[in-house]
């Protein structure tokens, strides 16, 4: 019994501190702390204050707070912070959840 209580104890610790995971469509490129993404379809990880978005061998990670809203969102939208070929995401909104992922600092970029 002690066994189970251990492992099922292990588990949950685990799962808790285990990163949320998302899809994230990027339909043109946009910059994320300095670096162009492509369009397509990128994993974003949230990890404490920093958010991984990746996609095959591209990976950039960037600072980023997680804010709850009142309603859930529709679906996944991105916000820019500015306009252009290369328009810098500011905040992506999580389709189904209450979830608001602000990216902060972000270097310059091209």
């Amino acid at each position: 019994m002690k066994k189970f209580v251990f492992a099922f104890a292990t588990l949950a610790l685990a799962a808790a501190s285990a990163a949320a995971h998302y899809t994230v469509e990027l339909v043109a490129p946009a910059q994320l702390n300095g670096q162009v993404l492509q369009a397509g379809t990128y994993k974003m990880e949230l990890n404490g204050n920093h958010a991984v978005l990746k996609s095959g061998k591209v990976s950039v990670q960037a600072d980023a707070r997680v804010e709850n809203e009142d309603k859930k969102f529709f679906e996944t939208s991105i916000r820019f912070a500015s306009e252009g070929p290369n328009p810098k995401i500011q905040e992506i909104r999580i389709g189904g959840t209450t979830t608001k992922v602000v990216f902060t600092n972000q270097t310059s970029g091209n």
